[in-house]
């Protein structure tokens, strides 16, 4: 077949060198020469481009990954097809895959929860729209190395995803070198195709990231070798928790992603026997059905169990005098207050229980400028450097800030906050469709603009929870992209 590295594809894309090849097409790196840049093109062998089932697949690939729309899923910048062919256009990652890392020797046990967390994001978000990825192995996940030694993870090619859950597969399907390793049980031999499946597929990834071999060549998690053995300098907690990831049984399993990678963050903290028991006793489980050891049962443990308990009862106790004070205070500063927030209650923790549990926040229950709550945020998504949130009693005072933001920074109307468009905009948002009851109605306001350089800054506000935030980044692209995903999960609470 002649390379088409150097050649013109379509109206936009220039070839510059091969990036990889797959059982269905190749990837290319390619300069779009309409906007400039270097972009990932992936093309479709021309033989499958007859085949409607290739053809249909390939598309729902971008499809799957475009609908997310998670910041740890690969952006998709255009689909289309040039004489015949298919291709999909999508962001270029310099820092190459997972695999290439593994290559080049041990990863540093933070380095491994730092990418798999990221990646375990993206698929809880995807399996919250049910779609399962059904191939999440090293070489599916792309890395770019954002500064301070971080890196920003990215989960690519939906290429054979499940679209809904309780789908069968069929035996044998996808049996090939380099993925069987990474098949659950059920998915190999037939059976009902579950967001489990990714569960056991990234455990698999993190026993390859700590150990650099994989569990079993023939997908059978049971008979690895112990991750303690091959890694004497890694705690011993970490098999037990990737039995929780690598079980046969997919409702033995973690039930989620992220409660596999926060379990594998607690048990990598335990770097001596002593901390090692501990851990082994406070590891989130997780999984959908109870398992493992029973605690100590000592004398030594239940006296020690007896004292924790009853000093924990006497921190309680403090806990709830000061919180009573603390909340007659707050009900005093608010009883006091004439400004336009005046005249509505407000929960003291309300702000706290709209944010996803994994921010790092600061909360101020009184802060200054008309707001009944703010809270500072670092996510844990590196190009988004810092979220801001502010709860307000009323609309008005909601609104009345978003205009002064408005007016402050001379944001004209000139587009969309979209990746890649040009920022300096404002305008409305509005509720996914998938919403219930919402169908798509308009949400709150949204402005965005340039800060420096690249760098980005996006303001939004949920009208109905009377919320705004403010979300600032290095890269604007990257800061939209987040903010595509996260407009629709804050508040993650509904009540309120």
């Amino acid at each position: 077949m002649t390379s088409r590295v150097g050649t013109t594809f379509g109206r936009d894309y220039l070839i510059e060198e091969p990036l990889g090849k797959g059982g269905t097409g190749s990837v290319y790196l390619a300069t779009n020469s309409r906007l400039g840049g270097l972009v990932a093109l992936k093309i479709l062998d021309q033989a499958l481009c007859e085949d409607e089932q290739a053809r249909s697949r390939f598309f729902s690939e971008a499809a799957a990954a475009a609908g997310i729309g998670h910041p740890n899923i690969i952006p998709i910048h255009e689909r289309g097809e040039s004489d015949g062919v298919l291709f999909i256009s999508m962001k270029y990652v310099r820092g190459g895959d997972l695999e290439n890392r593994i290559q080049e020797g041990a990863l540093r046990p933070a380095k491994v929860v730092e990418i798999l967390e990221q990646i375990g994001w993206a698929l809880d978000a995807a399996h919250d729209a049910e779609i399962v990825h059904c191939d999440v192995k090293p070489e599916n996940i792309l890395l770019d190395r954002v500064g301070g030694g971080r890196d920003h993870a990215y989960l690519t090619d939906f290429g054979v995803a499940r679209l809904k859950f309780g789908a069968r597969n069929r035996p044998g399907w996808q049996a090939s070198p380099g993925t069987l390793a990474f098949m659950a049980p059920e998915q190999r031999d037939g059976g009902r195709i579950s967001p489990a499946v990714d569960v056991y597929a990234l455990a698999c990834v993190a026993y390859e990231c700590f150990t650099g071999g994989l569990p079993s060549a023939e997908g059978d998690g049971a008979s690895r070798q112990p991750v303690h053995a091959l890694r004497p300098d890694l705690p011993a907690q970490v098999d037990r928790v990737l039995e929780g990831g690598l079980a046969a049984d997919p409702n033995e399993r973690y039930s989620t992603c992220e409660q596999l990678t926060a379990a594998l963050g607690t048990a990598l903290s335990a770097s001596s026997p002593g901390k090692a028991r501990r851990s082994r006793e406070t590891v989130p489980d997780g999984r959908l059905q109870s398992g493992g050891s029973p605690l100590d049962s000592s004398p030594l443990h239940r006296r020690r169990t007896a004292v924790l308990i009853g000093l924990a009862c006497a921190l309680l106790g403090v806990a709830v005098a000061l919180g009573a004070v603390a909340l007659h205070r707050n009900l005093d500063h608010r009883a006091g207050n004439s400004g336009p927030n005046a005249g509505a209650s407000h929960h003291p923790d309300a702000l706290r229980s709209m944010i996803p549990r994994h921010w790092k926040c600061t909360f101020d229950h009184t802060p200054p400028g008309g707001a009944v709550e703010t809270a500072h945020c670092i996510p844990r998504i590196p190009p988004v450097s810092n979220v801001d949130l502010s709860l307000w009693n009323t609309k008005r005072a909601l609104n009345a800030k978003f205009n002064h933001d408005l007016a402050a920074n001379d944001v004209a109307d000139k587009g969309s906050c979209g990746p890649d468009r040009q920022w300096g905009t404002h305008g409305l948002w509005s509720h996914s469709k998938s919403e219930p009851g919402m169908n798509g109605m308009p949400a709150g306001h949204v402005l965005c603009y340039i800060t420096g350089g690249a760098a980005g800054r996006l303001e939004w506000t949920n009208t109905d929870k009377k919320l705004l935030v403010i979300a600032s980044g290095s890269n604007h692209n990257m800061v939209s992209s987040w903010w595509a995903y996260e407009r629709h999960q804050l508040p993650v609470s509904t009540s309120g």
